[in-house]
């Protein structure tokens, strides 16, 4: 997935701060880069639901696993990254991703392009 730099920007309005993604596929970009650093953080049944097919670890397991916060482990054991990113947003949200301030998604529409932005 390639997103030029200028689909991301930040904004500070007054006092408040705001990233801004123009189109779905900076927003995706944006939300997978920040899973990737912080897999460490998502509960241990959600982990466990995405693991490859042989691999059976307890919960307990995953949990050990996860307070590690060794993120690359936890990446190659994964199925699939990109179902991992699909799931998280169904799940939590983008906004609960990446509106770290209020975990609000907000979002207009521009010449034919959906503005996502966040309060952060």
């Amino acid at each position: 997935m390639e997103v030029a730099l200028e689909d991301i920007f930040h904004v500070k309005i007054g006092d408040i701060d705001y990233h801004v993604y123009v189109g779905e596929e900076a927003r995706k970009s944006a939300v997978a880069e920040y899973i990737e650093d912080n897999l460490f953080t998502f509960t241990p049944s959600f982990i466990r639901a995405h693991l490859k097919e042989p691999i059976k670890l307890s919960e307990e397991k995953v949990e050990k696993l996860a307070s590690l916060e060794d993120n690359e482990v936890i990446m190659e054991l994964l199925h699939s990254f990109d179902e991992f990113v699909i799931d998280a947003i169904a799940v939590d949200g983008a906004g609960n991703i990446l509106g770290h301030h209020d975990n609000e998604e907000h979002e207009f529409y521009y010449n034919d392009n959906t503005i996502y932005y966040y309060r952060v």
